[in-house]
């Protein structure tokens, strides 16, 4: 603690125009301090109350110094917002390279978009250190790579593990498609 988690979300907006691709940092997520346990759940049963704050002996004094220093730090949420045509029905992030983002609209549309821009601004605003030499922080906004040859929406689609940049989709009319 404290994690940062970076994730891809999108968006099914009442409009077709007013749906988006967000890409958001969440830094300096930390422990809320009650966490139930399987052991804690016992203690209940048994008649004891569960108490976070009580001592225990495996506990390390430096560490919750450490844990109540984290704490008293508040979550960051930063967050970039790329038009998208569509709802967003399925979004997926490349394993090997996780700057290059898919999401399958309910147009049948398949959008790849290249967030690395995104990224690089995330990194340089949280003291990251800057450009990396591959982005110059530049924000890319529209897909490099539009798939238009579904007829409608598809039910399934995931990036390959073993081979990065290929990726297999299903549609709601039966076709599997690589």
């Amino acid at each position: 603690f404290p994690h940062t988690s970076i994730v891809a979300v999108g968006s099914q907006a009442d409009r077709s125009d007013k749906n988006k691709l967000t890409i958001m940092k969440l830094s300096y997520l930390a422990r809320t301090g009650v966490v139930k346990t399987k052991a804690a759940e016992e203690d209940e049963i048994l008649g004891e109350e569960f108490n976070p704050d009580e001592d225990s002996d495996d506990s390390d004094d430096e560490d919750e110094e450490e844990d109540e220093e984290i704490a008293d730090l508040d979550p960051v949420v930063e967050h970039f917002s790329l038009r998208h045509e569509g709802g967003i029905n399925r979004i997926r992030v490349m394993p090997q390279h996780s700057e290059i983002v898919a999401t399958w609209s309910d147009t049948g549309t398949v959008n790849v978009y290249d967030v690395r821009g995104i990224l690089d601004t995330f990194n340089r605003s949280a003291g990251g250190g800057g450009d990396d030499g591959r982005g110059g922080g530049q924000v890319r906004r529209d897909p490099f790579f539009v798939y238009q040859g579904h007829s409608t929406a598809g039910y399934v689609m995931d990036w390959s593990r073993v081979k990065a940049g290929q990726m297999g989709k299903g549609d709601c009319d039966g076709n599997i498609l690589l």
